[in-house]
């Protein structure tokens, strides 16, 4: 740092004995009622105006109060998200306003100054979800993410490392309305009976496997009104159907990659159809199966998983398509390099060991 710059960034005594002055003779306690602090903690900050240069307008942001602050010399393309001080109990962007309008200047960015919710009436995790709530808003309003600075002070360093630590997630596009849509071209009996058995199954499972079960058993149904129109309810439900049922999943492109469904994808979908009529079934409701439509044998069979131990006899007993013939010729290819060392997992251990394979 040169000279001059050293002189412009440090404080004279002077101005350390004025601070002192100000805190001695400060009327905030700390021990004192939170929501009088406040509006004392407010007076002691707020008494010394900001610079010539400094505007400070309220604002919103992901439904959180926001106060914008800018120099003549900040720069829209840069933007200082900051969280204040106050022990999460007082403070506000103001009261932090001299310091943070400060820094955007030398940094040459605007600042939006989170008021985010306070204890005793808003405990944690409220200032939490709003600092998350801020930040989505603004990637929301299209600011490039590249050119955010996440800044706090005291407490609010806290919610910068917290915010940090748990960045938001991606949202996807609300397509509940695409889905209702799609259902409402059902017909009335099998649309009840179909979301009916989803909302039993909503009380059971975690809401990542029912977005699977109700995308499934919506594609039925789609699927029904559009080729077996016959089929106005479960009960009306062939063997036929479900063949042709089949083939059609088989045959279809798949809605991520636009091949073909792997086996694995044709399982989870006839699977999760299984489970849902042999449960109207168990049930015995009005609108149930009138005898059993799938069995086993519909659902495709998934590829067994490999040996943990490819000369383990005992591991590979049972794997289909792997003898002892097969693994002597496996040695036989590996007797010229002497012996091959393998770093396999073991569940059964903390780390994984090295497996040396020697010819017989």
């Amino acid at each position: 740092m040169a000279a001059s710059d050293a002189k412009e960034t440090t404080m004279s005594q002077q101005q350390k004995d004025a601070l002192k002055d100000i805190f001695r003779n400060a009327p905030l306690d700390i021990g004192g009622d939170p929501i009088e602090q406040r509006t004392n903690f407010e007076k002691m900050l707020s008494a010394q105006p900001l610079a010539d240069d400094v505007t400070a307008t309220p604002g919103e942001l992901g439904g959180v109060p926001v106060l914008n602050i800018e120099t003549g010399e900040s720069s829209h393309d840069a933007v200082m998200l900051w969280f204040h001080g106050g022990w999460y109990v007082i403070g506000s962007p103001r009261t932090s306003a001299g310091l943070s309008s400060d820094l955007s200047r030398r940094v040459d960015a605007k600042v939006i100054s989170v008021d985010y919710r306070l204890a005793p009436e808003d405990p944690y995790p409220a200032a939490v979800q709003d600092a998350r709530a801020a930040y989505r808003g603004l990637l929301d309003s299209g600011v490039d993410p590249g050119s955010i600075a996440i800044v706090g002070e005291s407490a609010g360093g806290g919610l910068a490392v917290a915010l940090l630590n748990v960045p938001p997630r991606k949202r996807h596009p609300d397509k509940s309305a695409d889905r209702a849509q799609q259902w409402a071209t059902v017909q009335p009996r099998l649309r009840t009976t179909l979301e009916g058995y989803i909302e039993q199954t909503r009380l059971s499972l975690r809401p990542a496997t029912m977005v699977r079960v109700e995308a499934v058993l919506r594609g039925f149904a789609v699927w029904l009104t559009a080729d077996a129109p016959e089929v106005a309810a479960v009960r009306n439900l062939q063997r036929a159907h479900i063949e042709r049922y089949k083939r059609h999943l088989a045959q279809r492109p798949s809605v991520r990659g636009g091949g073909r469904l792997s086996t694995i994808g044709l399982a989870e979908q006839l699977g999760t159809l299984r489970v849902c009529l042999e449960r109207l079934s168990e049930w015995d409701g009005e609108d149930a199966p009138a005898r059993v439509r799938m069995f086993a044998g519909d659902i495709p069979r998934r590829d067994q998983p490999l040996p943990r131990f490819i000369d383990d006899a005992d591991e590979v007993e049972g794997v289909q398509g792997i003898d002892e013939k097969q693994l002597e010729r496996v040695r036989a290819d590996l007797s010229e390099y002497g012996q091959v060392g393998v770093g396999w997992a073991d569940p059964g251990k903390e780390r994984a060991e090295p497996l040396t394979l020697r010819p017989r």
